[in-house]
């Protein structure tokens, strides 16, 4: 069977042009999808060659400027991926994808809310990965009963962060700097998540779902340099 790559256009919110690329059987999208379907048919039975293991990932966009910044990091790390803006997230086709990334957003929106949660249930309720990034991670928070509180000023810059408990492969009391931009904080985090690591200003830097591989990152990890390029990517390696 012959693997072939399509090239597609995602426009971002500064109307801007992203390239993206994704692998597919013939540069059919209905033809991949049975594909994929066979795949994970294969991978049940442990009988599946390894340049079949097609890993993807549906990333989110909630209208954040930094968008741009983790389908950079996606290309660099011949990830294959597709971008969404939050409107157009197709529900029916979420077990296509083999981990999903919500970004941050810009402006408080209802819609944004909703299309949120409902991701996060679906993944909560199957094996998807799912990584929530700044509003992504709060609203992940709120899913599962915690609580936010508006902050007097918005936050931005690099803040130190400390690792309090073996987070991807980063070791505990590791310490790294990371960028911040948010207006919103965790106040009381969900008895369903365990925090991972803090900073001086805010508890809860980084979480996770005590039984699923649901991470949320309160800073911007895609704009945090290597150490941020590290957590993308061991996130990115995780499998259902």
């Amino acid at each position: 069977m012959r693997l072939s790559i399509l090239y597609d256009c995602y426009y971002l919110p500064n109307n801007r042009i992203c390239s993206r690329v994704c692998c597919i059987i013939n540069a059919n999208l209905t033809q991949y999808y049975k594909f994929k379907k066979h795949i994970k048919t294969c991978k049940a039975k442990n009988n599946v060659p390894s340049f079949c293991l097609l890993m993807n990932t549906l990333i989110v966009d909630n209208t954040s400027p930094f968008t741009r910044d983790i389908l950079f990091h996606a290309v660099r790390f011949k990830k294959n991926f597709f971008c969404k803006l939050y409107s157009q997230v197709n529900f029916d086709r979420l077990d296509d994808y083999d981990s999903i990334i919500l970004s941050g957003r810009k402006k408080i929106n209802k819609e944004t809310n909703m299309v949120n949660t409902r991701i996060i249930r679906y993944c909560h309720q199957t094996e998807i990965p799912l990584l929530g990034i700044c509003y992504g991670a709060e609203m992940i928070n709120l899913y599962f009963g915690g609580s936010l509180y508006r902050m007097d000023q918005v936050i931005q810059g690099f803040k130190k962060i400390i690792i309090l408990k073996d987070c991807l492969y980063l070791p505990t009391n590791y310490s790294f700097s990371a960028y911040e931009s948010h207006k919103y904080c965790i106040s009381k985090i969900s008895s369903q998540l365990e925090c991972l690591a803090s900073s001086p200003g805010n508890k809860f830097e980084i979480f996770k779902h005590l039984n699923k591989n649901i991470f949320g990152f309160q800073f911007h990890p895609e704009k945090s340099g290597k150490i941020g390029e590290y957590l993308i990517n061991s996130f990115l390696n995780i499998s259902r």
